[in-house]
């Protein structure tokens, strides 16, 4: 009798625990004194008005309607400095509709200036449909780029970065789409700065607009990425949730577990841990500029945690969430260096120092016979291994030709000979 009764006891008591949030509501009491948004409602974000969302809208359909050289024909990267365009791009572009391009150009145009807000809150069913169409669009004004007489070609980059800097990321994918698409107009730019009819300071105008961006909209990005983790935990115990269950076998939980929704009980476990040391995160991680401090911090934040054993919950979680933050703060740094660098080449001005580096040496140029074709960052190692691009590897970026194997200023192979038939001698 005794032992039924403590077993009922026990049951009851890991019941109230289970369905307690009491250690969520410790995360959000520390999350007010901090000013840190808990819940969507108080991270106060306010839908475009109607008239800009229709704007939207029409953009979306015909920026998918539109459709770049590259989405018919992959050819992978545009082509770099000395390389020809390829073959039928400037035709496709000539057979687009001309009043649909019209239409698209003229939306653009209007939507450039403010953020555009599609949605308050985001979970793991949203479909965000967005993402196509706004890197449909960039990949398509990256190609008017290159097809651009020398003084259209800042107009046609204005419209670029306006598309990638268009809408407010309300978590870090949205973050890492817009990265994604800077570094596009920094690719598309590169291929043409070097012109001398090319709008210098437009251009370094540009860049300097888009680093502006990012200082602004990432610290936000990951105010929505805490709301969103929290809400994402608590949502994941309470019942079946496929993004929880991916994000317990990326921790390393058994796939057992997981199919038997015992994984609920690690998470539970974890969750308040986790978003106490997340929420140790968000100073460094929403400085604006300081690429260097926060990159320093969170290489030091995740060797301290490799120390400690993954069989405990917390740490596992955090150690998930740990290397999603470093891989997009490695993002940022590399995207927003790529900008100051473009920026410093239009002006002709010193190139910026690399955050990568501990002793924040100035950025590395990459030469080949004299000539400037592009630069490296301290790869994730932390050493400089002279601009490498095999293991280990630097962050190693074309700017003017493409880069060499396995270090960047490398030759480029030469193109393959065609071997002169043997005609068979006669007897």
């Amino acid at each position: 009798m005794g032992l039924v009764l403590a077993v009922t006891v026990l049951v009851l008591a890991g019941t109230a625990w289970f369905l307690s949030d009491a250690d969520l509501r410790a995360v959000d009491r520390r999350a007010a004194a901090m000013g840190i948004p808990t819940s969507w409602s108080s991270l106060s974000l306010v839908r475009s008005d109607l008239n800009r969302l229709t704007t939207w809208q029409r953009f979306q359909t015909l920026a998918l309607a539109v459709r770049s050289y590259s989405a018919i024909d992959d050819q992978g990267r545009m082509p770099q400095l000395g390389e020809p365009l390829p073959e039928g791009l400037r035709a496709h572009h000539a057979s687009l509709p001309t009043g649909d391009v019209t239409e698209l150009l003229s939306l653009c145009d209007q939507l450039a200036g403010s953020d555009l807000v599609l949605r308050t809150s985001w979970d793991w069913t949203t479909s965000m449909t967005e993402i196509d169409a706004t890197r449909a669009a960039c990949k398509l004004f990256a190609e008017r780029i290159a097809l651009a007489e020398p003084e259209a070609v800042a107009t046609e980059a204005q419209r670029l970065i306006s598309i990638a800097t268009m809408q407010c990321p309300n978590g870090v994918l949205g973050g890492l789409v817009a990265i994604s698409e800077l570094a596009i107009w920094q690719r598309a730019v590169a291929c043409r700065l070097p012109e001398p009819e090319i709008d210098c300071p437009a251009i370094a105008a540009q860049a300097q607009q888009g680093r502006t961006w990012l200082s602004v909209a990432m610290p936000r990005a990951y105010l929505g990425e805490f709301v969103f983790m929290r809400t994402l935990l608590h949502e994941a115990v309470r019942g079946p949730s496929p993004l929880g269950e991916a994000i317990a076998t990326e921790m390393g939980i058994p796939t057992w577990l997981c199919e038997t929704g015992l994984h609920r009980l690690v998470l539970r476990q974890g969750r308040g841990d986790a978003l106490m040391a997340a929420l140790d995160l968000m100073p460094v991680l929403r400085l604006p500029a300081d690429h260097a401090h926060r990159l320093a911090f969170l290489h030091t934040t995740s060797l301290a945690l490799a120390d400690r054993s993954r069989w405990i919950p917390a740490v596992a979680l955090e150690q998930f969430l740990l290397t999603t933050h470093e891989l997009i703060a490695r993002s940022w740094a590399k995207v927003d260096t790529g900008l100051a660098v473009i920026a410093a080449e239009a002006l002709g001005s010193a190139w910026p120092a690399d955050p990568m580096d501990a002793a924040s040496h100035p950025v590395r140029r990459i030469e080949r016979n004299g000539r400037l074709i592009g630069y490296y960052l301290v790869g994730p190692n932390g050493r400089d291994d002279g601009g490498r691009t095999s293991h280990p590897r630097d962050d190693c970026v074309a700017l003017y030709e493409r880069l060499g194997s396995p270090h960047a200023a490398d030759p480029l192979p030469l193109p393959p000979q065609a071997t002169p038939a043997v005609l068979p001698s006669k007897p």
